[in-house]
């Protein structure tokens, strides 16, 4: 979580305008794969490629909706 935590800050310190479903797409797009999709998720960041990247597609998670005044159970992103 530290390792993605700082990559969204850096990514955001960079430009400061990118919205946080920008940062998680970037992010997500661009890992690299390892294990399987419940051990990783989406994988292992790539933290080079992911600032490079620069799409403004964003992304959300495919977990569930949220229930009560709880946010999303956030599961893997498509």
């Amino acid at each position: 979580a530290a390792i993605v935590a700082g990559t969204a800050a850096l990514m955001r310190a960079v430009d400061p305008s990118l919205s946080n479903g920008v940062i998680v797409g970037r992010i997500a797009r661009n890992a690299d794969p390892a294990g399987t999709q419940e051990q990783t998720g989406n994988g292992r960041i790539n933290m080079p490629r992911a600032l490079a990247d620069t799409s403004v597609q964003e992304l959300q998670p495919a977990g569930a909706a949220p229930v009560g005044s709880g946010g999303p159970f956030v599961g893997p992103y498509r």
